[in-house]
């Protein structure tokens, strides 16, 4: 049963599984804003006032299956615009952009628990994510700020997580932690790899009525440092972070939509991000 807003929105977080045989058509969009104002070293030693901002825009199509088992699995193919822009002392401008194809990624997800007295539902799932973007790491850096842009990440990865999800009528609480190892890349002729990622969210989700769902969420990705030729690039290290805000809504039995809007917590975060996504059953 996935006629509700709250069964939908589950199924979006990775909460809950689709039907055997019942499959889901995903599209969706995303804008992402981020800025920066700061100090900025120029290739002639002088000192500067950087603005920079990157505005990302992606496309993206996404296809979930549910299995026999309780087991899932879907696949999503991105299209993304990157562009960046700096202006260093007022005068000088410099601007940025990639567009195209961006990582294909691919999950599997199993229920191995069912939610009973203290125990939650629980969910376990791996997720493959394959460099068929362009990547930022094979343009010149202009500055500190993360000016070069790119539709991808430039290395495949591998990421095993898992879900849990406690009912408590109307509110439903899911947390989760993931682990991603990305792989080694050559990139401009230089081996490189991407510090492995250590991903964990807290969300509170409301069945405001049969038709809404409401929902507040904590998300934040701690990256370790990249390595380059074998040796680790200092201050590489990330923390990502947002406050989630996001509502859910029946449009008609097969067709749901789904709006959140990402506020960044800390510097390596984009401003803001708003998403919105339909899902289409069958």
């Amino acid at each position: 049963m996935i006629a509700r807003a709250l069964e939908n929105t589950l199924v979006d977080r990775g909460g809950q599984l689709l039907p055997p045989y019942v499959f889901q058509l995903v599209p969706d969009f995303s804008f992402g804003y981020q800025s920066e104002d700061q100090l900025a070293f120029l290739n002639n030693g002088s000192i500067v006032r950087q603005q920079s901002h990157r505005d990302l825009l992606e496309w993206g199509f996404g296809f979930r299956i549910g299995l026999p088992w309780e087991t899932q699995v879907g696949f999503r193919v991105p299209f993304d615009l990157d562009y960046g822009t700096a202006t260093f002392g007022g005068t000088n401008t410099f601007s940025s952009n990639r567009g195209g194809l961006g990582d294909v990624s691919l999950t599997l997800q199993k229920q191995v628990l069912h939610e009973k007295g203290w125990i939650p539902d629980l969910l376990v799932n791996l997720n493959y994510t394959a460099a068929t973007g362009s990547t930022s790491l094979s343009q010149r850096q202009l500055s500190t700020f993360p000016f070069a842009v790119g539709t991808g990440s430039g290395f495949n990865s591998l990421g095993a997580g898992v879900t849990a999800l406690k009912r408590q009528d109307p509110l439903v609480f899911l947390g989760g932690l993931q682990y991603t190892h990305s792989f080694p890349s050559t990139i401009s002729g230089i081996q490189q790899t991407l510090g492995d990622q250590y991903f964990f969210r807290v969300e509170a989700i409301l069945a405001a009525s049969p038709d809404t769902s409401l929902r507040v969420g904590w998300l934040t990705t701690f990256q370790q440092k990249d390595t380059v030729g074998g040796f680790s690039e200092p201050g590489s290290g990330q923390t990502i972070s947002n406050l989630e805000i996001g509502v859910g809504s029946v449009i008609t039995p097969k067709i749901f939509l789904d709006a959140a809007l990402l506020v960044g917590l800390t510097r390596d975060t984009p401003d803001f991000t708003a998403l919105i996504s339909v899902p289409f059953r069958f």
